[in-house]
């Protein structure tokens, strides 16, 4: 992992977006749908998907530390509207 110097530089990385995509692969249900893991919405529009939702919230500060960062059970996939709620 390299060095990031913020949250910003970070979730625009190929790291995280390669991390993400793995991700949202892996949970896919038994019908290829992604869920929002709060509501149970169907998420069938990337705009409307926060594939990166921090249970411990990433900060500038903890942003190199991969146990927070890019640690799969630190990250919910949820609907833009839970995001917002979270």
């Amino acid at each position: 992992m390299r060095h990031y110097q913020n949250k910003s530089q970070f979730y625009k990385s190929k790291e995280f977006y390669d991390f993400k995509t793995m991700l949202m692969h892996k949970r896919l249900n038994e019908n290829g749908e992604l869920l929002c893991e709060e509501c149970g919405k169907i998420l069938l529009h990337r705009y409307d998907t926060i594939p990166h939702h921090h249970k411990i919230p990433l900060t500038n500060e903890n942003v190199n530390d991969r146990s927070i960062s890019l640690n799969e059970d630190n990250i919910q996939i949820v609907c833009f509207q839970c995001h917002n709620k979270l």
